[in-house]
């Protein structure tokens, strides 16, 4: 289960924040659907790839269920027809290792949306019995961080640019800004304000997406700024010493910055806006 937990222990979370979150998650994870004739285990006896990889992320707890349940019972059939609303079925496997029993493995996204939560999914996987049932183990990954509200100044010359190119592999080319008028900027910090902190992670490859610089009209020089990448989907916020990452992947956010700029410019931008649904 791929994650985008970006470190977050219980040294860096406050005791109310960890038990929040699990209360979130631990309730999250009730409302998924189990199989008929699933009976709950405390352990499995076939060794199970990825049941010892941390599947809830706060702090240090992990949060998952084990299951008997019959061998008749096809899993990602049963998954697929008991998706609730707004989850969706994001990819399938099989696996193992040494000792291991085959592990079939189906993915779930879901539709997470406390502005606690950086990053959630659900995975399914079961193997195989000697005694002819199956082992089923449903996990939830969930990271869950403080809300961090982050207001943009709105005075100062406000300019935002896009790039007309951008490939995770070549990064961003061809410029364009513009500067925002009052009303535009109310708009976006407004937008900015609902953003969630972001999950980080790491990306091997990635591409600048968006800038945003605030400078002193008196002065000229820049005293807040943003920028915005494709992978992990980060803005990341500098004023005044200080340092926050917001999540990006907001469909509003991208909506905005879209309509700032003329037709025919910062395309790549603009893809953002575009290939949104919610």
């Amino acid at each position: 289960m791929p994650s985008a937990f970006a470190g977050t222990t219980t040294t860096t979370l406050s005791p109310a924040t960890v038990a929040a979150g699990k209360a979130y998650a631990t309730e999250l994870l009730s409302e998924q659907p189990v199989p008929s004739g699933a009976t709950p285990v405390s352990h499995f006896s076939t060794p199970l790839a990825l049941q010892s990889q941390e599947a809830f992320l706060v702090g240090n707890q992990i949060i998952s269920r084990r299951y008997s349940i019959p061998a008749s019972i096809g899993i990602e059939q049963f998954v697929r027809g008991h998706l609730r609303k707004g989850e969706a079925v994001v990819g399938t496997g099989t696996g193992g290792g040494p000792n291991e029993g085959t592990v079939h493995s189906v993915s779930v996204s879901l539709p997470c949306v406390s502005r606690h939560v950086t990053y959630c999914a659900l995975q399914y996987d079961t193997t195989t019995t000697p005694g002819g049932r199956e082992e089923l183990l449903i996990a939830l990954q969930i990271d869950w961080v403080p809300i961090a509200i982050v207001k943009m100044p709105t005075t100062g010359v406000v300019t935002v640019t896009g790039y007309d190119k951008a490939s995770a592999a070549f990064g961003s080319s061809d410029p364009v800004s513009v500067v925002l008028t009052n009303q535009q900027t109310l708009k976006l910090s407004r937008v900015i304000a609902t953003l969630k902190e972001s999950g980080e992670g790491l990306c091997a490859e990635d591409a600048i997406l968006l800038k945003i610089s605030i400078t002193s009209p008196s002065t000229k020089a820049v005293t807040w700024r943003a920028v915005g990448d494709d992978c992990p989907g980060a803005l990341a916020i500098s004023a005044s010493g200080t340092h926050v990452a917001l999540d990006d992947h907001s469909c509003t956010l991208w909506w905005l910055v879209s309509s700032f700029f003329p037709a025919g410019k910062a395309d790549a931008t603009k893809s953002q806006a575009k290939s949104c649904d919610d």
